[in-house]
């Protein structure tokens, strides 16, 4: 007998999103603490599929209005006995400064990658198949053999 697989399907878009940009964000992560030539293209690959994803929407506005409404839940735990105290208020200062730090951004989610020429010139690139070897992009394959440390 097979084992039950349960498959939970949020039915909310933006907390799609969510979920999808934090999986980038993890492989992002994953790929650029390695070395390898590869693993920085597919850095960057993921680094342009965020980007789409930040494009898409007021992801900003977004995000600010869940994060006040979860500290503003959270606040309503305060007067509860049973809810612990110093971890309740260690969670509403991370919503608040979380808050904070997206409220300080100027313009939108990851405008300072599309004023980088020479990475939306490689997005172009990297949308045409095989469009980022060697000889359509010489400049990136130049990047991707420098030692990953300088990469």
């Amino acid at each position: 007998m097979s084992a039950l697989i349960l498959y939970e399907y949020p039915l909310n878009e933006g907390a799609r999103t969510m979920l999808r940009l934090e999986r980038l964000f993890a492989r992002l992560q994953l790929l650029v603490a390695r070395e390898s030539d590869v693993d920085h293209h597919h850095a960057l690959m993921t680094v342009f599929e965020v980007m789409e994803l930040l494009a898409r929407s007021d992801l900003k506005g977004d995000m600010m209005r869940e994060l006040d409404r979860q500290r503003l839940v959270l606040q309503g735990y305060r007067e509860n006995p049973a809810v612990a105290r110093e971890p309740l208020e260690q969670l509403i200062t991370q919503f608040s400064e979380a808050f904070d730090a997206l409220n300080r951004l100027s313009g939108k989610l990851g405008a300072e990658i599309t004023s980088n020429e020479w990475l939306m010139a490689l997005r172009g690139r990297s949308a045409v198949p095989g469009g980022t070897f060697e000889f359509d992009a010489p400049g990136y394959h130049a990047w991707l053999h420098r030692p990953g440390a300088a990469r």
